[in-house]
């Protein structure tokens, strides 16, 4: 009698960021994840993104997570990530300031990798700004 093995696979589903972005997620958006960065999403889990792209080197940014509002000054492009918890609500906030006399800064806030709200400035000077109220 011949003994037959069946070995099974349970395949755990492991997505880029671009295959679980859906249709909010454009290629020119800010945060580029590399080919071998990989993101794995739970059910529940929320992350905030706050993204700073633009023309000039660095800008000034000020932004808010969980722990509170803090600013710095940053190189371009920028981005902070931070969870936060299923049931959480937050404001997410985030403005960059251009330090130099002209370019371009655009500030992002992503939930996951959706983008919920973004601004630009291309003004000397200007603060690019964006901000969504997570549930």
């Amino acid at each position: 009698m011949k003994r037959i093995s069946l070995v099974l696979f349970l395949a755990m589903p492991v997505f880029s960021a671009n295959a679980i972005a859906g249709e909010d997620y454009h290629p020119s958006d800010a945060y580029h994840p590399s080919k071998n960065e990989l993101i794995i999403m739970n059910v529940g889990c929320k992350a905030i993104t706050h993204t700073v792209t633009g023309t000039v080197p660095n800008a000034n940014v000020m932004f808010d997570n969980e722990g509170g509002t803090y600013q710095r000054e940053v190189s371009l492009p920028w981005r902070e990530t931070f969870p936060i918890g299923a049931e959480g609500t937050l404001n997410a906030y985030v403005s960059a300031q251009n330090p130099f006399s002209s370019g371009c800064i655009k500030a992002r806030v992503y939930l996951n990798t959706i983008k919920r709200n973004e601004g630009e400035s291309c003004v000397g000077y200007g603060i690019a700004t964006a901000s969504a109220y997570i549930q």
